[in-house]
């Protein structure tokens, strides 16, 4: 132990890859390894601790407790789901939460902190990473983590918990090698991977000045590093045809051809398919992003606040519904997901408007948690958000 951080030493062991895992688990007998894996995991877990203040130590989180107890919780429970009902409903899906740790203006380790923590919290079901390779926020030279490697290496490192990118930037990959690289997060997962995908950056709109912010800052950013962003038309047709090649990819057991306009593959193969119906979720708000997801998705994620508020939730998941309806799709087939910020000064103000966005139909619920990451933060947004409204 150095430095307050547990070091793992790294066992070769004839016809096994190299190894990560504490020297117990290694040595671990056969029949008892995954029994050795959990129990190693838990004795060699960080300690979740709420840091007291003082000299260069972060202000503790605020804890919240019901008034009248847990049976509050219960109540809670029983007049979202009513509220839900009324306004459009749940189409009878079960309630989820998960966490998003963008991996911008941080590093590895408090990264597979946070997610081997919630990995060994049940009521924590999903945990999320973008795909950005500038940052988009703080400082332009700050540090961003590339997202499909590094869910790669905490797909590896977690055991329960679902995962993937919230979304994929369809503009930097090719669908033929993000469909072995979906695969691959897979199998490493043993079957956690949702694969979310969206446009990516677009340029402005002909004829209309650059959006301020993060859209002005993506569209530089992206092209500092040589990767131009597309129109928007040309986006979202790019979009639609990852969907076909990427389906065609993991389902076909004969050799893809496709013909489209931005992808053609001829004769192509894509083993190992995945060993079950990979769930696809598209990101985004637009209405032609809405036609793609009531074709596609599985699931449909859009920013709530502070990117937008309750009421544009709930005009675009209708409009989602109406897209669903052009195409004769029954529009209950698609998990409503959104994301919001989380403040760890306010956690009631969280608690509010996760609450306002139960209302509009959406069961999965992504909180997305600032950097730097408290120690504890997932069992303290477990205790403060998820458990107090869910």
């Amino acid at each position: 132990m150095a430095g307050g951080r547990l070091r793992l030493l790294c066992h070769y062991h004839p016809g096994r890859p190299w190894s990560t895992r504490p020297h117990a688990l290694a040595c671990a007998p056969a029949r008892g390894a995954r029994d050795a894996k959990r129990t190693t995991r838990r004795a060699f877990a960080p300690r979740v601790t709420f840091p007291r203040p003082g000299p260069g130590r972060p202000t503790p989180l605020p804890r919240w407790r019901p008034t009248v107890g847990r049976q509050q919780g219960v109540r809670v429970t029983s007049r979202l789901a009513s509220r839900g009902a009324a306004s459009g409903g749940t189409n009878g899906r079960r309630l989820s939460f998960g966490i998003k740790t963008t991996p911008a203006h941080t590093d590895y380790a408090d990264l597979l902190r946070v997610w081997r923590e919630a990995d060994g919290i049940e009521r924590i079901e999903h945990a999320w990473l973008w795909d950005h390779l500038p940052p988009l926020f703080g400082p332009p030279t700050g540090p961003t983590w590339e997202g499909w490697t590094t869910l790669a290496a905490l797909a590896a490192s977690t055991e329960r918990i679902g995962l993937g990118l919230l979304v994929s930037n369809n503009r930097l990959r090719p669908p033929a090698l993000l469909a072995k690289m979906a695969a691959t997060v897979e199998g490493i997962s043993d079957g956690r991977l949702t694969v979310g995908l969206g446009m990516g950056p677009t340029l402005p709109r002909s004829g209309q000045p650059a959006a301020p912010g993060p859209a002005a800052r993506a569209v530089a950013g992206y092209r500092a590093l040589g990767i131009e962003p597309p129109t928007p038309g040309v986006g979202l047709a790019r979009l639609d045809e990852s969907c076909r090649v990427l389906r065609a990819l993991w389902e076909n057991e004969e050799p893809t051809d496709f013909a489209g306009r931005h992808y053609r593959l001829t004769g192509a193969h894509a083993a190992p398919r995945p060993a079950r119906r990979l769930p696809l979720l598209i990101g985004g708000s637009g209405d032609g992003l809405l036609r793609v997801a009531a074709e596609h998705a599985d699931l449909w994620n859009i920013s709530g606040p502070p990117h937008a508020d309750v009421a544009r939730v709930a005009e675009r998941a209708a409009a989602l519904d109406a897209a669903c309806a052009q195409l004769g799709r029954d529009p209950g087939e698609i998990t409503r997901s959104v994301q919001t910020h989380v403040s760890y000064a306010d956690p009631a103000a969280t608690r509010a408007v996760v609450t306002d966005l139960l209302t509009t139909g959406a069961t999965h619920i992504v909180l997305s948690l600032p950097a730097p990451f408290p120690e504890g933060v997932a069992r303290w947004v477990t205790d403060e958000i998820i458990d107090a409204v869910g």
